[in-house]
């Protein structure tokens, strides 16, 4: 093999490393891009679950407070419903 083919040779894989080089980099640019977009998703889905994590230590403040409530109420409309047939029947 003389001299100018090795070169010639020579050139033809610096142009292969090169361009293994450039694949190299877009895939890491792809992937850094990835890495990106799974950091926002991951900040979204944390304040999705510091949300929940809230709504959740209310309603575990409010929801006895409500049913209470809403238990008192249909106490009282069933009293005043039967109070309301008992007065009838006497009426009758």
């Amino acid at each position: 093999m003389s001299v100018s083919e090795r070169i010639v040779s020579g050139q033809e894989q610096v142009s292969e490393a090169i361009d293994r080089v450039e694949q190299v980099r877009q895939a890491l640019d792809q992937a850094e891009a990835i890495v990106e977009n799974v950091g926002d998703v991951l900040e979204f889905t944390d304040d999705v679950l510091t949300k929940a994590a809230d709504v959740t230590r209310t309603s575990r403040t409010w929801l006895p407070i409500v049913i209470g409530g809403a238990t008192v109420v249909a106490g009282i409309a069933v009293t005043v419903v039967l109070m309301r047939r008992r007065g009838r029947q006497n009426e009758e």
